[in-house]
């Protein structure tokens, strides 16, 4: 499963949209980590779901799920909330579908 690390803002893996990612913390918070997607200029943007998401103290991770595919040229990112991260990374949710058109003409 891809997965979105807080701490050192960094992407494993590849995100696609409709599809399942983690975003995760190094270690265990004393509090809640909230977790809100933004665009690339920094305004709301529901890129993934639920939005926001939240991880719960004592945990290190939360599973969501993308939500939109990101325009051409363009990123998304997202602002946290509960713990202190220097900088966040900049992510691109791919289409998921055309994986399943090549398959599909494949098997014809």
């Amino acid at each position: 499963m891809p997965t979105v690390n807080l701490t050192t803002a960094t992407v494993s893996g590849d995100i696609k949209d409709t599809e399942t990612f983690e975003f995760t913390i190094s270690s265990a918070q004393g509090n809640n980590v909230t977790i809100t997607g933004k665009d690339e200029v920094g305004s709301t943007d529901s890129w993934f779901t639920p939005n926001p998401a939240t991880i719960t103290q004592g945990d290190t991770s939360v599973t969501v799920t993308a939500a939109q595919i990101t325009p051409l040229g363009q990123y998304v990112t997202y602002i946290v909330g509960g713990m202190n991260v220097s900088s966040a990374a900049h992510i691109v949710v791919g289409d998921s579908m055309p994986g399943l058109e090549r398959r599909e003409r494949k098997a014809s």
